[in-house]
């Protein structure tokens, strides 16, 4: 939450402070509803082994109520149209170095899938090693075969034949070690490069 969030995760977790305050000394319905929606999110989420994101949008809206408490609270009259200002000024301010208008969020990816694509459709057999997650999956799904899913034999079957692995760099030794083969490093995008087999 703080991470995706800057600069506002600091007004979030002060609002999300101060509904739960409220709720405990004032014990309103609305502020007791939003610290259940808060705490029950949160908690559920953070005994979640994998931490992905997107998990955690069902807490957003609790928190967004919970901050428009916590202004309306303490900003009222001219001190409430100078927030308003100013918390519009820092929006257009972050614009130009957020990531939130940047759709592109795995750019070596994807130019890796565009290469090996291309070794797809000429004929050749390209194999994903190593772990993976959904933008590997998008990008590689139906030009790769994913090898931690699949036997060893299937890349022994290859023998006499032009075999490519497209993997993270740190993986490299792993597969010659596995597949008990010596790779040529063919191109490099960012973290993800493409090997040939000899």
């Amino acid at each position: 939450i703080f991470n995706k969030n800057k600069p506002w995760s600091v007004l979030l977790f002060i609002s999300a402070l101060y509904v739960l305050w409220q709720a405990i000394r004032y014990r309103g319905k609305s502020v007791l509803l939003l610290s259940c929606w808060i705490i029950t999110s949160y908690l559920l989420f953070t005994l979640v082994k994998t931490k992905l994101h997107w998990y955690i949008i069902p807490i957003y809206p609790a928190l967004a109520l919970a901050s428009g408490i916590t202004v309306n609270k303490f900003l009222k009259g001219k001190l409430f149209y100078v927030t308003v200002v100013v918390f519009f000024i820092i929006m257009i301010l972050q614009v130009p170095i957020s990531w939130a208008f940047k759709l592109d969020f795995s750019p070596n990816v994807k130019a890796a899938s565009i290469r090996v694509k291309e070794l797809y459709n000429n004929g050749y057999n390209v194999y994903f090693y190593g772990g993976y997650d959904n933008k590997d999956l998008f990008y590689f799904n139906d030009i790769t075969v994913f090898l931690p899913r699949r036997t060893r034999s299937l890349v022994e079957l290859e023998k006499g034949k032009t075999v490519y692995f497209v993997t993270r760099a740190k993986n490299m030794k792993e597969i010659e070690k596995k597949y008990k083969c010596a790779l040529n490093h063919v191109e490099q995008f960012g973290d993800m490069v493409i090997y040939k087999k000899r």
